[in-house]
């Protein structure tokens, strides 16, 4: 393209020459008679110019008929041989959490290390610990609610000083009342929270720890029944205090 531009570029001037030589003036043209000796010009020049090759490829019947063929033909996808055809895609539930009777040690990866037993409970408008290490510390029930202190004793079975990081857990506990919804546990900042605990037990020691919800207080009136709820992940205790 770009050599036949320049042989046409050429051309005109040539012809430009040329008929401005015959007389002053240039005679007008039309559309049609410059575009005729332009094409006229171009081809006879390109008759004679030994280098051009035609874009035009003339196909033979055979090609015409392989061509059509490849372009008309639907492709027919080939079996593998190394697979069979699948019968059924299974199915998969996705966000369902499991039902499970797991303990509390399970649940919190203590099976055989470590062991929660329940002792009692208590329901008072505050709860407080006051020790050397972290000093006095006190939770308060808000106007018309009681707190309800579950107390438990942590015990290490191991023969060797066992280190509880709760705070870098994931874990909910849940305090169930009688009939009534399960609630969350408090986390506060009393040394012996069960749901905040960071301490060393020692080997085949124990600790006391609790775990405190606030409720309305005609809730905590008769508290017939006590249930724990563990939850860590997938992973859910029910375990029945009383």
């Amino acid at each position: 393209m770009k050599r036949r531009k320049m042989l046409l570029a050429s051309l005109l001037c040539v012809l430009a020459i040329g008929v401005s030589g015959c007389g002053d003036a240039i005679p007008e043209l039309t559309e049609s008679e410059e575009q005729a000796i332009t094409d006229y010009a171009v081809d006879l020049v390109l008759k004679y110019d030994a280098n051009y090759q035609s874009r035009l490829v003339e196909l033979s019947e055979e090609d015409l008929t392989e061509e059509e063929t490849e372009i008309g033909a639907t492709p027919v996808p080939e079996e593998d041989a190394g697979m069979e055809p699948v019968e059924k895609i299974p199915e998969v539930q996705v966000g369902e959490t499991p039902v499970s009777n797991l303990s509390v040690e399970e649940v919190l990866g203590w099976n055989g290390v470590c062991e929660l037993k329940y002792q009692d409970f208590q329901i008072s408008d505050s709860f407080e610990t006051d020790s050397a290490e972290q000093g006095y510390v006190s939770v308060e029930a808000t106007d018309g609610n009681k707190l309800l202190v579950a107390s438990f004793s942590l015990n290490n079975l191991s023969a060797e000083e066992l280190h509880v990081n709760m705070i870098a857990s994931d874990v909910d506990f849940r305090l169930n009342v009688g009939n009534g919804s399960a609630k969350k546990c408090q986390l506060t900042l009393l040394e012996n929270d069960l749901s905040t605990y960071f301490g060393d037990i020692p080997a085949n020691g124990n600790v006391d720890v609790v775990l405190i919800v606030e409720m309305a207080e005609d809730l905590l009136a008769d508290v017939t029944s006590l249930t724990l709820n563990v939850e860590n992940e997938e992973k859910i205790a029910t375990i029945p205090l009383f």
